[in-house]
């Protein structure tokens, strides 16, 4: 389902990739249930300053993966987590946030 983007203001954070190697035969998919992105230092420290995830109903600022067809979550709170399978291959994500700063380094956790 291609969701527009109406009453809200994003800004690209991140575009990241990664791959996804299951060992072995039989492996079930890796399920992404979470991601957070913050603002840090040259060195990877955490800032303290902007912080953004995948949780919705919290006192963060919200995170929203896009995989350049598709919104991976949902535009609001209640469809703020994803839960998205993946399988063995290569994945390429584009990370929106809003309010914040995009300036600078950032720190990424993906949760599986």
């Amino acid at each position: 389902m291609m969701m527009k983007m109406t009453r809200h203001s994003f800004q690209l954070l991140v575009a990241f990739a990664c791959s996804v190697a299951l060992l072995g035969s039989g492996k079930a998919a890796l399920v992404l249930t979470d991601a957070n992105a913050f603002h840090s230092t040259e060195a990877g420290a955490y800032t303290f300053t902007d912080c953004w995830d995948t949780r919705g109903g919290n006192d963060i600022y919200n995170l929203w993966l896009h995989d350049g067809a598709m919104w991976v979550n949902g535009l609001g709170d209640q469809q703020a987590r994803p839960n998205l399978p993946l399988g063995a291959g290569q994945y390429s994500f584009w990370l929106l946030a809003s309010p914040g700063s995009a300036s600078g380094y950032h720190g990424l956790n993906l949760f599986f």
